[in-house]
């Protein structure tokens, strides 16, 4: 590994992926190690066992001691980097970029396109997962990361895909890209979704139907704009059960207390005397929650918001829009299915065709039914 602390630029090889780190880890203080390693100060080799940033401090601290005020640092991993945080260790490869703007580093991974799609795979999946429905998700993979790149030109010059929660698609560093999930990457090399006019198509995916899975235009819908046809399909088997049923994320359960829901709402201090529902037709997904004050005052918060806010608050950490609101002394019980925003692919439900016989081209052709597969040039 060779550390460099400058401000000049990165060559960036054809082929290779940008990725924004803003999700995983959560690197607002992180440890590299650099024991028999090579660090370059302006140009000048230095001698340190470890650069500490902290999140408030300006600058890297070599040793815990020394201070350096610097733009940029770029770290060329050969093999491999490893990123220690109080939560986790992470590991990456390829060449990490920092950039110090402010109190918060932007930290960018830029590896080569294919180690970065079996990561996300291993990421998003696992080794637990049947070889069909690994194959399924590694061509929804790079159906999006392509069509990320093709619609947002420039992507790579920039910030890159980035990979925080409920934000494109979760990738963890390379320990996550076991030899499975580079051998189904492999294995449907160059094969991506398209729409039907050619147009290459964004597929989204999530772990855990709760019956259902919804058309993309629920993201958009409004109190003054609702999506009235907001169900693709039912996520059903031939015996009428939900395929998703036997994901460990298929039931949840939570408490927010008064103030707890206020702090979602972005409301302090608001009273509510009831919460409501308004559900897309004919399922049980929340569309907005109706937030009632005993003075009438009122407050509608789109269910997507809510999950978000809540999760990135750490009042819970599962939960989908399918669900519902039961008033408790000092709050409120929100209990209800799945786990994700139930569009596009439902990962336990994939798992669950695959084991049932069915193809990962099968699986595609359920899931995605306004796309179609082909075999591109694409490598």
């Amino acid at each position: 590994m060779v550390i460099f602390l400058y401000s000049g630029c990165t060559l960036f090889k054809s082929g290779d992926v940008r990725v924004m780190l803003a999700g995983y880890p959560l690197l607002d203080e992180f440890t590299i190690n650099t024991d028999k390693d090579k660090v370059c100060l302006d140009g000048e080799d230095i001698q340190c066992s470890t650069l500490l940033f902290k999140q408030g401090n300006e600058g890297f601290f070599l040793d815990g001691l020394t201070s350096i005020s610097v733009k940029k640092l770029v770290i060329e991993a050969n093999p491999e980097v490893e990123f220690k945080t109080p939560k986790m260790t992470q590991i990456f490869t390829g060449i990490i970029e920092i950039f110090f703007s402010g109190k918060s580093p932007v930290i960018h991974n830029i590896l080569p396109r294919e180690l970065y799609m079996a990561s996300v795979l291993g990421a998003e999946m696992g080794d637990s997962f049947h070889d069909e429905a690994l194959k399924a998700q590694a061509i929804a993979i790079r159906s999006y990361l392509r069509a990320r790149e093709e619609m947002t030109s420039g992507m790579n010059d920039s910030g890159g895909i980035k990979n925080s929660p409920g934000t494109d698609m979760s990738f963890r560093g390379i320990s996550f890209a076991t030899q499975r999930m580079q051998a189904a990457v492999q294995a449907t090399r160059g094969e991506r979704l398209f729409l039907k006019d050619g147009k290459p198509a964004l597929p989204l995916f999530h772990s855990t139907s709760g019956g259902v899975i919804l058309r993309d235009e629920v993201f958009s819908s409004t109190i003054e704009k609702p999506v009235c046809d907001a169900v693709l399909k039912k996520d059903y088997d031939a015996q009428g059960s939900i395929l998703s049923s036997e994901s460990p994320n298929f039931r949840f359960s939570f408490f927010l207390s008064d103030k707890e829901l206020c702090l979602i709402a972005e409301r302090d201090g608001f009273e509510i005397s009831s919460v409501k529902q308004l559900y897309f037709p004919e399922t049980e997904c929340v569309d907005y929650l109706y937030l009632q004050a005993a003075d009438g005052e009122k407050i509608w918060l789109k269910g997507f918001d809510f999950l978000s806010r809540g999760q990135r608050l750490g009042f819970f950490r599962e939960g989908s829009i399918q669900f519902r609101v039961e008033k408790e002394y000092g709050g409120f019980q929100i209990v209800g299915n799945g786990f994700g925003h139930l569009c596009g692919m439902s990962q336990y439900s994939a798992q669950a065709l695959a084991q049932k016989g069915w193809t990962y081209m099968e699986i595609l052709d359920f899931y995605y039914p306004e796309y179609t597969l082909r075999k591109t040039g694409d490598l």
